[in-house]
């Protein structure tokens, strides 16, 4: 029986003792400071990717996923607004290509 993305996503989250949050708001407002605050209430690190903030959730922030990639256990999260989205896919493009350079070293 193949294992479900359910499933899938649960073991990497099991794995997992920090999370990179792109797009994270320091205002409480915002959604996605809300599904940072609760991840981290279930014992995460969160590590805020923001280059307009300079901490939220009581971490500092950073400009780039490239700044905290060498955590080890470290998975990441992409919340984004409209506005940020292009940012956002910036980000997860340099993430794919680190892991494909990864693979092949």
């Amino acid at each position: 029986m193949p294992i479900s993305k359910t499933d899938q996503i649960g073991e990497v989250l099991k794995s997992a003792r920090n999370i990179a949050v792109v797009g994270l708001s320091d205002s409480p407002l915002r959604p996605s400071h809300g599904v940072a605050a609760y991840m981290q209430s279930q014992g995460y690190r969160i590590l805020p990717i923001n280059p307009t903030i300079t901490d939220a959730l009581g971490e500092p922030s950073y400009r780039s996923l490239l700044d905290v990639l060498d955590a080890q256990n470290t998975r990441y999260n992409v919340l984004a607004q409209a506005e940020s989205a292009r940012w956002a896919e910036v980000e997860r493009t340099k993430i794919e290509y680190l892991e494909k350079q990864s693979r092949y070293s």
